[in-house]
């Protein structure tokens, strides 16, 4: 990109911050092979390194498709018949698409976030004597978003390949890009987690030579999600999708915020990490007028309050193995009550109810999947959490 461009970048980056430059803030975008960056507290921005967190889904996805295509087998074919043993017990009709496209239907939260063997492959066995037997929903019937798919497909990885998760990212998909797997030692691991990265670090080259090179392919179908959401639109063999055919994905761990997407028709791609801000809305801030298809979110139609509310379908307890929330009512409304309170629910189109403070945990709620008179689930943007007492969805 011209130095022009370039200028513009940095300009744009500044106003983003406001002034708030305590950490590292990087853009890094390409177009045809032509690069430019921005950054503050960043000499050099294309050696700097950041965790990968969450995007390291995305190297699972690719490693996927490598190994699929080396041995001759589909997306849909059941991940029992590869694992073998007792998987069958906790998986059933599982497939890989299911365990990358999150509609696995496994209630991961009581599963180790990953369990190592002494030779650093990841302990499945141990892994889905976890899930099994908890299920939010059957297999492919919707979308929520969980680490255990991930995990289980690098395990699956591991065993047709017969070599570690981490040895197959660092020499047979890193290595042939000359992208340099590095670790980052954190608080919690110095080990490398194939859903939450773990310590996996990637300098802001890497990252951007990474998604440059691995694109979802594109004949398959989007899974779309269960419910609204501001940005994203659904998921493709492991790749969240977005409007504008912008295709990625995104973390926000402390310390270590980062957005990774592509555009495979315009061979267009964006990389922004940050350590004090969410990544996300840095690239909302700096690049929303000129890409407005990734960045502007949809809003949903907000009713000034809900007169005539009938709140039975609503009301009652909505719950996985890791979060559960409380559904009441009152003489004003629907009210939302979890482990950090209670909090007033805000009405708004499409039985989306946006919280009157937002939580780190989410920011809306949206009714899902009604029958007979009453919702059988409640979605956040990221999870599905069934209501009590329900048989798994689907």
């Amino acid at each position: 990109m011209s130095t022009a461009e370039r200028h513009e970048l940095e300009r744009r980056l500044e106003l983003a911050l406001h002034g708030s430059e305590r950490g590292r803030t990087i853009i890094a975008r390409s177009a045809d092979g032509r690069r430019a960056y921005a950054a503050v507290r960043a000499a050099h921005p294309e050696r700097e390194v950041f965790r990968v967190g969450c995007t390291a889904k995305l190297f699972v996805a690719a490693l996927v498709e490598r190994t699929l295509d080396a041995h001759g087998i589909g997306y849909d074919v059941p991940v029992r018949h590869v694992l073998g043993g007792s998987s069958g017990a906790a998986l059933g009709d599982t497939s890989l698409r299911h365990l990358l496209e999150h509609t696995h239907g496994l209630d991961d939260a009581a599963a180790p976030e990953t369990a190592f063997r002494g030779d650093g492959s990841i302990d499945v066995e141990r892994l889905l004597e976890r899930v099994s037997g908890r299920r939010i929903a059957a297999p492919g019937a919707l979308y929520s978003y969980s680490h255990v798919g991930a995990l289980i497909a690098a395990a699956l990885v591991e065993t047709l390949e017969q070599r570690p998760f981490e040895a197959l990212l660092r020499d047979e998909l890193l290595a042939p890009l000359g992208v340099e797997l590095r670790r980052c030692r954190t608080p919690e691991t110095f080990a490398i987690c194939p859903a939450s990265g773990g310590a996996l670090g990637l300098t802001i080259d890497g990252l951007l030579t990474f998604v440059e090179s691995h694109r979802p392919q594109v004949d398959h179908a989007m899974m779309p999600l269960p419910g609204w959401h501001p940005l994203e639109r659904g998921v493709r063999l492991g790749w969240k999708c977005y409007a504008g055919s912008w295709v990625g994905h995104q973390s926000a761990w402390p310390g270590a915020s980062l957005l990774v997407c592509s555009r495979p028709r315009d061979r267009a791609a964006l990389v922004v990490a940050s350590e004090d801000h969410h990544a996300a809305v840095v690239a909302a801030r700096a690049l929303g007028d000129e890409m407005p298809e990734l960045f502007v979110p949809r809003l949903p139609k907000q009713r000034a309050g809900a007169p005539g509310l009938d709140p039975a379908p609503y009301l009652g307890r909505y719950a996985s193995a890791g979060d559960a929330v409380g559904i009441e009512a009152d003489a004003d409304g629907l009210v939302l009550a979890g482990d950090r309170g209670r909090v007033r629910l805000l009405p708004a189109a499409d039985e989306i109810f946006f919280l009157e403070r937002s939580t780190r945990a989410r920011a809306f709620v949206q009714f899902i999947v009604r029958r007979r008179g009453r919702f059988l689930a409640l979605w956040d943007g990221q999870r599905v959490l069934p209501r009590a007492g329900s048989p798994p969805l689907g």
